[in-house]
């Protein structure tokens, strides 16, 4: 009975799976996301400047997941007009041990687990995802890697289709020349920071609408809604404080304190994990963390 349950089951994974890729396939058009083989995967690498490949097995719950979450930051990549290509590598369809001869020296090949997302610059490994496997976060490291730095908006259009998706964005507002010290800080910083998208722009039309009053420098952008700015000249200290209290008060507002308390006072014994989504090491962490709590019978809860 068990073993013919777990029969349907595995079909009807396989099904699913297969027609998601297939969707993918049939949609190039619409989603700059590919299935690529060993024949056609070293073209795409050598032909396109940034190029993303997806790295994953079809039987593995974890690449599941993320290949539909790759669906929909391909839509998020469309609607702003990026030209990127994001390649699907099956390792249980195609040979893989070619891929370990393109990773850099300082990658373990022989102990890389999948699913993985590589980045790639002008055909080499640049970097791997080790963040957590959602959307914002993988959208947002992917959105680095081509804009690494102060992006400029200057018109009504881009500021919408741009700071639209970001969950985390910052915007200064005046002259952005080298001469403007204030810039010159601003950019400097945003090439440091990698868990938020920074914009510039001296535009009439963006002023009017988000800094009527022209009375701030930097303004803290959720979802493209204006939630705080910053005033006066900029120095070091004040800017980074100002980006760390907002992405951290946006991180912390989603914790329930009351279901803490709970756990604390009516559930011992228990184990709270609080941690940063923005924690490269976090997937890492979690497991570890749920084997013990597992272990030990107890609570577990993350924030």
């Amino acid at each position: 009975m068990r073993f013919s349950f777990f029969l349907l089951k595995l079909i009807a994974s396989l099904i699913y799976i297969s027609k998601t890729l297939q969707n993918i396939h049939e949609n190039t058009d619409q989603y700059n996301l590919i299935s690529l083989g060993e024949s056609d995967f070293q073209s795409y690498i050598s032909s396109n400047k940034h190029f993303f490949l997806f790295v994953h097995s079809t039987w593995c719950k974890w690449s599941q997941k993320f290949s539909r979450q790759l669906v929909k930051i391909n839509e998020y990549l469309k609607y702003e007009s990026q030209p990127l290509y994001i390649g699907m590598y099956d390792v249980t369809l195609s040979n893989v041990s070619f891929l370990k001869e393109i990773f850099p020296e300082s990658i373990n090949s022989d102990s890389m687990t999948y699913p993985k997302l590589f980045y790639f610059e002008d055909g080499k490994v640049k970097d791997i995802y080790n963040g957590i496997l959602n959307v914002d976060s993988t959208y947002l490291w992917i959105k680095r890697k081509i804009q690494v730095s102060s992006f400029k908006i200057n018109l009504m259009q881009v500021f919408q289709t741009k700071v639209k998706f970001d969950k985390n964005s910052f915007i200064f507002f005046g002259d952005y020349s080298d001469l403007n010290k204030n810039f010159a800080l601003y950019n400097k910083i945003s090439k440091e920071v990698q868990i938020s998208s920074f914009y510039h722009t001296n535009d009439n039309l963006l002023f009017d609408y988000l800094n009527p009053l022209k009375n701030f420098s930097v303004g803290y952008f959720k979802y493209g809604t204006l939630n705080s700015t910053l005033s006066g000249n900029l120095t070091s200290e004040n800017l980074i404080s100002f980006i760390k209290n907002n992405t951290l008060k946006n991180f912390y507002e989603s914790t329930n304190l009351e279901i803490i308390e709970e756990i604390f006072f009516k559930r011992n014994p228990a184990i709270i994990f609080f941690v940063s989504k923005y924690d490269e090491e976090y997937i890492y962490y979690y497991r570890v963390f749920k084997l013990i709590a597992l272990e030990m019978r107890f609570k577990v809860n993350y924030y």
